[in-house]
């Protein structure tokens, strides 16, 4: 196939037309918007990233794996993976869960961004240990959107209660928002925790 027919090819797959790639000086008309070279080659590139991409994620080294556990793997095989902000969080709290992991009361393991009653404007140790993993400064929300995206990552699936506050549910991992235990305090906490 010469490079003129594949390039066709892709023109097509994106919506584009192969006019597209021959409009240009006197053809050109001011008022309508054409593709140039650099921009084709840099769509062609994003084109057969995300080929390869989804190949690889339906390949059998990867049967049997949930999402998070895909993106963690291609992460660590050094894979060139096109992730959110909130996934690249979520791969990085699975790979180090082991760090971040602490034995709760019940006998789980989890995560939490609840604040000791001494350090009561004090981060909490999961905002400062994440930060330290991934090298940034993180927000609150940004966190909560983490651990939330872990859990629906892990297979599980999103489902509010009778108060409105959401838990994600069904994965190797489940999402809950909490309230104080004895309810004098009214903010909520998030806990992740694995099943």
């Amino acid at each position: 196939m010469s490079d003129a027919e594949r390039d066709a090819m892709v023109m097509e797959a994106i919506g584009g037309s192969e006019d597209d790639l021959t409009v240009s000086g006197d053809d050109a008309k001011p008022d309508e918007e054409y593709v140039t070279r650099e921009e084709f080659e840099k769509l062609r590139s994003t084109v057969k990233h995300l080929v390869r991409t989804v190949e690889s994620m339906n390949s059998d080294r990867f049967a049997g794996l949930n999402t998070l556990e895909k993106y963690t793997r291609m992460v660590e095989d050094g894979e060139e993976v096109s992730l959110s902000a909130s996934d690249v969080r979520a791969v990085a709290i699975h790979r180090h869960w082991d760090t971040l992991a602490e034995r709760f009361a019940n006998g789980h393991y989890g995560i939490s961004t609840r604040k000791k009653s001494a350090k009561k404007n004090g981060p909490s140790k999961l905002k400062v240990d994440l930060q330290n993993i991934l090298g940034v400064d993180l927000q609150n929300t940004q966190i909560y959107r983490a651990m939330k995206r872990t859990a629906e990552l892990s297979g599980g699936s999103v489902e509010p209660d009778e108060y409105g506050r959401m838990h994600v549910v069904g994965g190797i991992y489940e999402y809950h928002e909490k309230t104080s235990p004895d309810s004098t305090d009214h903010t909520t906490y998030k806990v992740l925790i694995e099943t």
